[in-house]
């Protein structure tokens, strides 16, 4: 420690403890070039100083922004889940916080640090510090909430009328149908942040965290499928079957017998071509349906599993649409045509490698 002090003042450098911090000052009496005039030396102290989280933090979202403060002009941003192995994030970066770009994973540690630079200075490097997520998934008997933030609701089995004998022929007949098992289904469409977390990148035509990830195709959302399930260990989410989204749509058991999915009254739970400015809305700001989901009429229509095929004429238990064919499913309208968000209407002519601005999905999940 002497030698290294001793260095110090040797190099014009003067040792200082501010509230158990060391910093660094340099002491221009003591720089070689005399007369302290020359335009690239380093004439005043460069400091950092972590803001958020704190150091050794735990029980931390799995969304997380670092934050410190410094006079750097820019500033390297390292991060990792190893604190020997940490990864460049960013170079040049010139503000003080910092939007880690995936969800991470739930009761893990992660480490960062920042580099400071200064033109004429040498780079000042912080501490390594680190945070720990929150514990795993947490559920109840009716919600639970994944490693990415998707809330799940449970849909309990039951029957209804599906179909509508006041809509296009192919939502003819109305037919019986029964949801043997319970299931969950998203509370909200699933969103671009959300999608960013599995994915690393939205594709989306709107920009916004909480606006529904859309331009994603029937295959793209298997991919993102395959990730999550890998993510999480599992492989119990998929979509919906047509079935499973209507009868959620409806309201399941609480269902009251709507035209739209919770109203009778468009504007009251959709964003449709009379409200929404022709495009998408964040999640969550219509009215929820006898469930609690929201936006399953408007905003954008949602991918089913099924192929599209003709409704059977009479009962059937759990079905899942045709064996084979050209067209996924799509349902619940969007911000661009009100009259499709009716919980009966049904779309086909997509096919499953095509992607659209108005079509985005929700998860479904076996228990």
């Amino acid at each position: 420690m002497k030698k290294l002090l001793k260095m110090m003042l040797v190099m014009g450098f003067v040792a200082l403890t501010v509230s158990g911090c060391n910093i660094f000052v340099y002491d221009e009496d003591k720089d070689d070039g005399g007369d302290g005039g020359d335009s690239d030396s380093c004439n005043e102290t460069i400091f950092l100083s972590l803001l958020s989280p704190a150091d050794s933090a735990t029980d931390q979202d799995t969304s997380v922004v670092l934050s410190w403060s410094g006079n750097a002009a820019s500033y390297e941003v390292w991060f990792g889940c190893l604190s020997n192995n940490l990864i460049k994030m960013e170079d040049d970066y010139i503000s003080t916080s910092y939007t880690v770009p995936r969800y991470l994973f739930n009761d893990c540690t992660y480490y960062w640090k920042v580099v400071a630079k200064k033109s004429g200075c040498d780079d000042e490097t912080s501490e390594i510090w680190s945070f720990t997520t929150k514990g795993a998934t947490t559920t109840t008997n009716d919600t639970y909430t994944n490693s990415i933030g998707i809330e799940m609701v449970r849909v309990e089995a039951g029957s209804f009328q599906m179909g509508s004998e006041d809509g296009y022929d192919d939502e003819k007949p109305v037919h019986s149908v029964t949801i043997s098992q319970d299931y969950y289904i998203g509370k909200y469409e699933v969103t671009q942040a959300q999608w960013r977390a599995v994915m690393g990148t939205s594709p989306s035509n709107w920009t916004g965290d909480n606006l529904p990830v859309e331009c994603v195709s029937w295959n793209d959302i298997q991919e993102f499928i395959t990730k999550l399930n890998e993510m999480e260990g599992t492989d119990k989410y998929r979509l919906p079957t047509e079935a499973q989204w209507e009868f959620a749509a409806r309201g399941g058991n609480q269902s009251q017998g709507y035209i739209y999915s919770g109203s009778n009254t468009v504007g009251d739970v959709a964003w449709n071509h009379d409200n929404s400015s022709e495009g998408t809305k964040q999640v969550g700001t219509k009215d929820s349906n006898e469930l609690g989901l929201h936006d399953m009429s408007g905003n954008v229509r949602e991918w089913c599993n099924d192929w599209y095929g003709a409704y059977s004429s009479g009962a059937v238990t759990d079905p899942s649409g045709a064996d084979s064919g050209s067209y996924r499913v799509l349902r619940g309208g969007a911000w661009d045509f009100a009259p499709f968000c009716r919980v009966a209407y049904r779309e086909k002519t997509h096919y499953p490698i095509h992607y659209y601005n108005s079509s985005g999905f929700r998860l479904a999940s076996l228990l």
